[in-house]
């Protein structure tokens, strides 16, 4: 009998500094989690923390766009050039992963969740160009809506790259149909367990 693994949910930061610093610095989190990687390493949950610094990266650089405009006076100039300019990057930054990505590599726990890892840093990082050229363009042309229309495209590009349990649901059902009957979810949280039939 197959032992369903169990979804470990989302992490909980509390309300410490500590937890700040952890939601705010995601470079301290990648290095954290290649010190202590190895055969039975979460990568759920360091995909979903990494996935919450990315989503409140996103907050953080609006707020400094407000803050740092604040004291802007020039007139918005160029806001169609540069709007076409966000709506192009945000297409291909929502295209691009899907052209380029690999499947996931169900021949080993370690390789499904190291090539799932992949493919969420790949669409994330894809994604997240939108809401950084956006944020260019809207200095340049001082329209802070420009940030908003990047953001738009980062966000489907988050929601599409989120370790939800409905994604990776649907990811477990797209390995099935491939052939493969390894867990998804085993393998992200350092299981082993086959996924139930």
């Amino acid at each position: 009998m197959n032992r369903v693994p169990h979804d470990p949910g989302w992490p909980n930061f509390g309300t410490s500094i500590r937890s700040l610093w952890t939601v705010l610095a995601p470079g301290l989190r990648i290095r954290q989690f290649q010190q202590h990687s190895g055969p039975g390493a979460d990568s759920l949950t360091f995909v979903r923390v990494m996935y919450i610094q990315y989503c409140v990266m996103l907050v953080v650089i609006g707020l400094a766009l407000v803050v740092l405009g604040a004291t802007s006076v020039h007139a918005a100039k160029d806001v169609a050039a540069w709007a076409a300019a966000v709506v192009a990057v945000g297409i291909v930054g929502l295209v691009t992963p899907r052209l380029v990505q690999r499947p996931l590599d169900g021949t080993s726990d370690a390789n499904l969740a190291g090539t799932y890892r992949t493919r969420f840093f790949l669409r994330i990082a894809f994604g997240n160009v939108a809401a950084l050229v956006a944020f260019v363009a809207s200095f340049a042309a001082g329209e802070y809506l420009l940030y908003l229309l990047g953001c738009a495209f980062s966000v489907v590009a988050f929601v599409d790259a989120a370790p939800s349990k409905k994604n990776i649901a649907a990811d477990q059902r797209d390995l099935v149909r491939g052939g493969c009957n390894r867990s998804l979810l085993g393998a992200l949280i350092g299981g082993t367990a086959a996924p139930d039939k």
